[in-house]
């Protein structure tokens, strides 16, 4: 606002100074020129404010979001009392939106501190787990986001005291031979649900450390898409397994190539040049017998059986 009347006080102190001179012509023509810029200068600076209250919002909306999807996470891994895991994690994995046209789909994945580690896993420090991931045949991937907060230490976890370590945002699309008109919703979710695991490196360096998280370690479809419509056989692989048969669409056993026909290129550059070569071969040994029987006509000086006597090398 300031700006602004300080931009308006410089046009008004322009045209008193243009009145009291009392000139024309080119020290208008600069009034106008001057007019003209500040009228620019205003107009920048409102679209700066604008565009900095959008950014506001937007920041303003994504901690929003991100704190409700927070929140629904801890209401229902807050009820598990027991987690079967090494690495004391639980999970938290929901469906954010899912294009049914494309088949591309945004899931949100959270891991938690949840109980006390166990085994090898108890030398190992939050922020030196890794995480696997790991879905259907029919369902590739992409990272779109990692965010992990600042270093965390294990302490003795309280109940309903989680903390949560490790957030991710995948990209995943299902496979284009899949028909999702075929499918249940619980079918089309199962698609989307991965199986996880926690990895690490034992405290020496030198063997491998791995967890699976089971599906009671984890809250699956709180908030978003498929809001409530998990079940454990969503989760399970012949579950998957049978969904993905179900939907696929069908194709006409022979009608297509499995991998590129190398062998058929190859053998049909072989028939195409024996055909050529065989063919003109033909043509050329026709050609012969009939100059030969057109000759054998001339020299004979009569009919040849089977041509007309009046007409050299034409059949009857």
């Amino acid at each position: 606002m300031a700006a602004c009347l300080l931009l308006s006080d410089i046009t008004t102190a322009t045209s008193n100074v243009v009145r009291m001179l009392g000139v024309d012509g080119g020290l208008i023509g600069l009034q106008r020129d001057l007019e003209h810029q500040v009228r620019h200068l205003e107009d920048h600076m409102e679209r700066r404010q604008s565009n900095t209250a959008t950014v506001q919002s937007t920041t303003i909306s994504m901690a929003e979001m991100n704190s409700t999807i927070a929140r629904a996470c801890l209401d229902v891994l807050d009820d598990i009392t027991v987690i079967t895991n090494d690495a004391g994690l639980s999970a938290c994995y929901n469906i954010m939106s899912m294009d049914r046209s494309s088949k591309t789909f945004v899931a949100d994945l959270r891991l938690y501190i949840a109980a006390s580690p166990k085994g090898a896993f108890t030398q190992v420090q939050p922020n030196n787990l890794m995480i696997g991931v790991t879905y259907p045949p029919s369902t590739k991937f992409t990272t779109l986001n990692t965010t992990a907060p600042a270093k965390t230490k294990r302490q003795a976890v309280q109940a309903n005291n989680m903390t949560e370590i490790q957030q991710y945002t995948f990209m995943g699309e299902i496979d284009t031979n899949i028909d999702l008109e075929k499918l249940t919703e619980a079918q089309i979710m199962s698609l989307m649900v991965p199986a996880i695991t926690i990895n690490a490196v034992s405290q020496d360096g030198r063997t491998p450390l791995s967890t699976p998280l089971a599906i009671t370690d984890t809250a699956f479809f709180v908030v978003g898409d498929f809001l409530g419509g998990f079940t454990a056989d969503t989760a399970s692989p012949q579950f998957q397994k049978a969904a993905i048969e179900q939907s696929s669409v069908f194709v006409l056993p022979g009608t297509t190539f499995g991998i590129f026909p190398v062998g058929l290129i190859v053998t049909g550059s072989w028939l195409a040049i024996f055909v050529a070569a065989y063919g003109f071969g033909t043509w050329k040994r026709y050609q012969h017998r009939e100059f030969y029987r057109k000759r054998m006509h001339v020299t004979s000086g009569g009919a040849l059986k089977g041509y007309d006597s009046g007409r050299t090398g034409r059949k009857i």
